[in-house]
């Protein structure tokens, strides 16, 4: 393939790497391990992380050892605004903070 492209689904690298032609390209999005965790920690705050190892630096690695060239790569966590969640007030979440507006 001259290109494949994945969103929020399982890959293994070295299939991928594989079934790309020469120069090819993989675009992916996936969910995070910190993703949404202000929320998570604050309605299960006990619960483990869902998709341990999937941040940047783990998975960057793990694309290098397949053999790719990594030409783009980022990771934000985007905050997550509730407008009224029974709480008074409104609510804005992003990882790593908890705030409060009146």
């Amino acid at each position: 393939f001259d290109l494949m492209i994945n969103r929020h689904g399982e890959f293994e690298q070295d299939e991928i790497y594989r079934l790309l032609k020469k120069d090819g390209i993989f675009i992916t999005e996936q969910v995070g391990e910190n993703n949404e965790r202000d929320l998570v920690q604050m309605v299960l705050p006990d619960i483990p992380k869902p998709f341990p190892n999937m941040n940047l630096t783990v998975q960057r690695k793990k694309f290098e050892e397949a053999g790719f060239k990594i030409i783009r790569a980022e990771e934000t966590y985007r905050p997550i605004t509730f407008y009224d969640i029974g709480l008074s007030g409104s609510h804005t979440l992003s990882s790593g903070s908890f705030q409060t507006f009146q």
